[in-house]
């Protein structure tokens, strides 16, 4: 994983206990010791500076340095926080999983207690704090001070990537082995599935579940290459708790599609119907019949809706007869058909769902001045595709 040095600049005069140089960041109590942390700079992996500004102050009592909750969750990035209901604190990745109670030098330590040389979790200011030497000495990290620039160097080297949570599900990724790990509620992340070395830092992991027994987990990798920019997605499905499907194609996916039962899975240059324990039902080579990729945008028993990635136009396929329907040709006016079929545009519409046989679409009309149009609701009948109306509508 790539590197993150943290330098938290300190505009007071501060002390420094001899025995804190590092590790913990220790100072000798002062009273005129009042240090007021306004920025802090990441240096990420490849070199690029950001300046952040902290949320609430660095807080120094009895010798430590602590950090709000709120500004450790931005730092220790791949740590997943959670203040229970008792008060105590959950901290967890891959690595650990700890319970912090507050003003107290006991924590438990994957599943073992154990004295810490400080407490880590305390109260300033009727926010949450947590003392940063501690907190990075548990991690395996260090803390040291600069005397001369009156400067804390923040060294953090996490080995994970943490996913977007959804509900009680939390997602981590080893960045350099591709290794998959899952945590539900407060249980310790347990390793699920290995999918190989991802790219550089440009990737996306989250966790759906689609129904009770199921969860789809999407990887989604973006990475340069010598031509252009290229993209690996990765689904795994779980059932009970169990992987029982996982599949991958070259494009972006950012959502899990289903139709009734039936959780639709990109793999290659198909489209697989899966049941809920895995089996795989019916296989459709989507771009064998429209001739490029696609996102999938909805499905059901009888269709699909495609939306296609070069030019962005909804493609209506039905499972009946195995037709296609480019929807800007039987909705939109004929100008703006000749606009799309000439000069490359979107079909500018935006898919709001289905009333029994009767698709809904908002389009925005395409704009030719740098300016937007009116916006008009369009209804494409399943049944009399030549009955599909339109309403002009308020924008906002």
């Amino acid at each position: 994983m790539s590197t993150k040095t943290l330098k938290l600049f300190i505009a007071s005069s501060i002390m420094i206990a001899s025995s804190g140089v590092s590790g913990h960041a220790e100072m000798a109590s002062s009273a005129q010791a009042k240090p007021q942390v306004s920025e802090v700079h990441l240096n990420f992996g490849d070199n690029i500076g950001v300046e952040r500004t902290l949320r609430l102050p660095l807080l120094q009592q009895k010798g430590h340095y602590y950090l709000s909750l709120v500004d450790s969750e931005l730092m220790f990035w791949d740590i997943k926080f959670v203040r229970q209901k008792d008060g105590s604190l959950l901290i967890q990745n891959p690595d650990i999983t700890a319970v912090l109670t507050q003003d107290s030098s006991w924590i438990t330590l994957n599943g073992a207690k154990m004295k810490r040389g400080g407490p880590i979790l305390t109260m300033l200011n009727g926010k949450p704090y947590l003392a940063l030497g501690e907190l990075a000495s548990l991690l395996g990290q260090r803390v040291t001070y600069d005397a001369k620039t009156r400067t804390i160097d923040f060294d953090y080297k996490g080995r994970y990537f943490k996913g977007y949570p959804n509900e009680n599900i939390t997602v981590w990724i080893n960045q350099t082995e591709g290794q998959l790990y899952m945590s539900e509620g407060d249980e310790h992340p347990r390793q699920i599935a290995a999918i190989g070395k991802l790219g550089d830092d440009r990737f996306s992991a989250y966790a759906e579940m689609v129904s009770e027994d199921n969860i789809v987990i999407t990887v989604n990798d973006h990475y340069e290459s010598r031509s252009s920019d290229q993209y690996k997605t990765y689904h795994l499905l779980f059932y009970k708790g169990e992987l029982v499907r996982q599949t991958a194609t070259d494009m972006e996916h950012d959502r899990t599609v289903q139709a009734g039962d039936y959780i639709l899975l990109p793999d290659g240059d198909q489209v697989l119907w899966v049941r809920p324990d895995g089996t795989i039902e019916k296989a459709i080579d989507y771009v064998g019949i429209l001739g490029e990729q696609a996102t999938i945008v909805y499905a059901d028993q009888d269709i699909i809706l495609f939306q296609t990635v070069a030019n962005h136009l909804h493609v209506l396929y039905s499972l009946n007869d195995q037709s296609t329907v480019y929807l800007y040709k039987e909705l939109l006016p004929l100008m703006e058909q000749r606009m799309i079929e000439k000069d490359g545009y979107s079909d500018d519409l935006t898919f709001l769902g289905r009333d029994g046989d009767t698709l809904k679409f908002i389009h925005r009309f395409i704009a030719i001045d740098g300016f937007d149009g009116p916006s008009t609701e369009y209804k494409y009948d399943l049944k009399q595709p030549t009955s599909s109306s339109s309403t002009e509508v308020t924008n906002n």
